[in-house]
């Protein structure tokens, strides 16, 4: 018996705020950006403890930076850019039933960013609003804890030092920064999502599209392709998919499900 629905169709949220900051454009951002690679290369907990990390020079550009780069809203609450679902998520809907019959079931992330996508998707596609829609939280954005307040990774090492040691003598795929989710947590919470879709969804002609976040839909890829940790690692690193983009899976007579659409752009 076939235990897949007939297709499974991922969307990233569009643009949100944050995508589009460009620190390019901070005052002294691009002087701490390389005075923090320096200073990172030579990294060693010994280094931390006899405080030669971070240097005075990086603590004193960090500070500056500081009230320019703080996170002003929440992870959860964060909106998308200005036009993104104008000019990504609503011409992405009027040609997604190019890609998939109507869908029995939308799973959409709680987050305000794929709730405001997926509202331009079915302005695109006004049927969408027959299907059944469900938030589930197993495929939130990875929880990023203390960091997400700096909204930069690098900030956030510059004043919790322990942590940009542990961050580089570990793969990525399990490092978590303090009160966050590691990779391997994603994964994990999208392998129960993927046995709730089996579960509900499993043997019908059904087709499901999800609505989420970039790390969810790798996870989602490493479940049903069943990567290693470098594949993710290596996948993550370099096939990211863009915002509002569509990844598709198709179940096949022989019981496969297999790849048929990654990372395709409409908008």
């Amino acid at each position: 018996m076939q235990k897949w629905p007939n297709s499974i169709t991922a969307i990233r949220h569009v643009e949100s705020s944050y995508n589009v900051i460009n620190r390019g454009e901070i005052p002294g951002y691009k002087e701490f950006a390389e005075l923090f690679k320096e200073e990172y290369q030579k990294l060693t907990l010994e280094g931390v403890v006899n405080g030669k990390f971070p240097s005075p020079q990086l603590l004193k550009l960090a500070k500056e930076l500081v009230p320019l780069l703080a996170a002003q809203e929440s992870d959860y609450d964060t909106s998308v850019a200005e036009g993104a679902v104008e000019n990504q998520a609503v011409p992405t809907g009027q040609q997604l039933n190019e890609y998939l019959d109507l869908p029995a079931a939308i799973y959409v992330s709680p987050y305000k960013r794929t709730r405001q996508t997926l509202e331009g998707l079915i302005e695109g596609w006004p049927e969408l609003k027959e299907s059944k829609i469900v938030e589930d939280d197993r495929i939130r954005e990875q929880e990023y804890g203390k960091s997400i307040i700096y909204n930069d990774k690098r900030l956030y090492f510059v004043f919790n030092p322990e942590y940009a040691v542990l961050h580089k003598f570990s793969t990525g795929y399990e490092y978590k920064h303090e009160g966050g989710e590691s990779l391997l947590d994603v994964r994990s919470r999208l392998r129960d999502f993927v046995a709730m879709i089996i579960r509900e969804h499993g043997g019908t002609p059904e087709d499901i599209l999800i609505v989420t976040h970039n790390l969810a839909i790798m996870a989602l890829r490493a479940n049903l392709e069943r990567w290693t940790r470098e594949e993710f690692l290596d996948k993550n690193a370099n096939d990211r998919p863009p915002n509002c983009s569509i990844t598709k899976y198709k179940a096949e007579d022989t019981g496969r499900l297999v790849l048929e659409h990654e990372n395709v752009v409409l908008w």
